[in-house]
């Protein structure tokens, strides 16, 4: 079943679509302000999509916070966050009760530290959709990479490098973006790419 946050970009994209691109051509002739709308439209829908990742990411990891924090257990999402970061666990034999909540609480201290190395990340430090950016924000909650089909990776990385050719071209010198190409692409990358993204963190 689809995220409340999937559901909300649907209709996000949506209404893009609605307010950038133009009316077909059966031609494929557009004026130059289309075709600047294109451009818009491509940039907007990427950083929704980077955002719609993000979220659902963070939200399943405060879940997964909160619940450990409350005494709940400590889920297969903490324990990946665990393994892919470098840090010491508490072991070792317990000889008494004080020993045992000692060790608990730094547990707990290691955890949190954790998850906020992990969100700070997310925040500050990943940069799109491309599979090199995917990989490292899917796989330490516990996404396997096979999972991840390589036509997903092989779509996100093409539309990726399509939109750092709207950031970083002068229209003047980037190729036009031909808008039922470009709807089609999104839809397939929303509705089968982002849908399977969405699927697979709500199961963690």
């Amino acid at each position: 079943m689809s995220s409340v946050r999937f559901k909300d970009l649907t209709k996000r994209v949506s209404k893009l679509i609605n307010h950038f691109v133009p009316k077909y051509s059966p031609t494929g002739d557009y004026n130059e302000r289309q075709y600047d709308r294109m451009r818009g439209f491509r940039l907007l829908v990427y950083a929704e999509f980077e955002a719609f990742i993000e979220a659902i990411i963070l939200d399943k990891v405060n879940q997964a916070l909160d619940d450990f924090n409350e005494g709940k257990r400590l889920n297969n999402t903490l324990l990946a966050l665990v393994i892919y970061t470098p840090v010491k666990l508490p072991g070792g034999p317990i000889s008494s009760i004080k020993e045992a909540q000692s060790k608990a609480k730094k547990l707990q201290t290691i955890i949190n530290e954790v998850v906020i190395t992990y969100k700070n990340y997310i925040n500050k430090k990943n940069n799109g959709i491309g599979e090199d950016d995917l990989l490292k924000i899917l796989s330490p909650i516990g996404i396997e990479v096979e999972s991840l089909d390589e036509v997903l990776l092989s779509d996100l990385a093409s539309y990726t490098r399509l939109r750092g050719e709207v950031a970083h071209k002068s229209a003047a010198i980037g190729s036009t973006i031909d808008p039922k190409t470009e709807v089609d692409q999104v839809n397939k990358i929303l509705n089968q790419h982002l849908k399977k993204i969405d699927e697979l963190v709500q199961k963690l």
